[in-house]
């Protein structure tokens, strides 16, 4: 989830064989840059501080977790301190490095193409990780489709998410709003809503984000999907100074039958004031 200003904000040598509970942690930006170059993974940037609290639970918690470090093994992984060897890529993609930890996924070119903007427990994680993969390469069959079929739903709701992955929140809007018109219904619409709303909180436009993880949560019947949903609305409550709704949302989602355990968690932690 954002930490800071959203639900996923909320709170050693090159790449080589992965022993149990290692992540293959390239050394530097260059060789991260000419490893993804050369394999065509996605490089997976932790900009980190040395003062930051979230960054240590996320070594300690999530990097050490079997299937993180499997699916690290499909990206070119790299840590740097934002304020130290990684101030200048931080920079580079200060747009986007509002808080730490922050993960960013880039392309071979340098593109953004997907981001964790926080802590996350190594489920959630794991499934960002798997979701920003599948999206990058769904993304490019959809703009094929598009070529052919410039209404087509899912094709428009996929580029949809991925727009939103990339930061760019009104050709994202777009492209949702065609797949909304073909009354595409699938999960990745979801996805979409989740993801523009997490551009609206960053943005600190919460009651525009408000609206649009309320889309995730009525149109679509993934608990995944719903779960983000609700508690980011309560984030979002919280986030505006309102504890009380804040509470009153996270004590409505963990009454649903259907909420995940990971994002139960997380609730609860508002619910005690977290």
């Amino acid at each position: 989830m954002r930490a800071m200003m959203s639900l996923l904000t909320w709170m050693t040598g090159a790449a080589g064989v992965v022993q149990a509970g290692e992540m293959p942690w390239v050394k530097d930006w260059t060789t991260a840059q000419q490893t993804a170059k050369s394999t065509g993974k996605i490089v997976m940037v932790d900009f980190y501080t040395d003062w930051c609290g979230w960054c240590k639970r996320l070594d300690k918690d999530t990097y050490t977790d079997t299937k993180v470090v499997q699916l690290a093994s499909q990206f070119v992984p790299i840590k740097l301190n934002a304020e130290k060897d990684g101030v200048e890529v931080a920079q580079k993609y200060k747009d986007h490095v509002q808080g730490f930890p922050t993960i960013l996924f880039v392309d071979a070119q340098g593109e953004l193409v997907g981001k964790i903007g926080g802590y996350l427990p190594a489920g959630p994680f794991a499934e960002q990780m798997t979701k920003i993969k599948d999206g990058h390469e769904r993304y490019q069959t959809a703009l094929k489709t598009l070529k052919d079929k410039p209404d087509d739903g899912e094709a428009n709701a996929v580029v949809a998410w991925a727009l939103s992955n990339r930061g760019k929140r009104e050709d994202a809007e777009k492209a949702l709003a065609k797949a909304e018109a073909a009354k595409y219904v699938g999960n990745v619409l979801g996805d979409a809503y989740n993801g523009i709303g997490d551009l609206y909180q960053t943005a600190g436009q919460f009651d525009k984000a408000i609206e649009f993880f309320t889309k995730a949560d009525t149109n679509i019947k993934d608990p995944q999907i719903r779960s983000y949903a609700l508690v980011s609305i309560a984030y979002c409550h919280l986030q505006k100074g309102d504890r009380a709704a804040a509470k009153k949302a996270a004590e409505a989602f963990v009454q649903k039958p259907w909420a995940t355990p990971e994002y139960i968690e997380m609730a609860k932690q508002i619910i005690a004031g977290g």
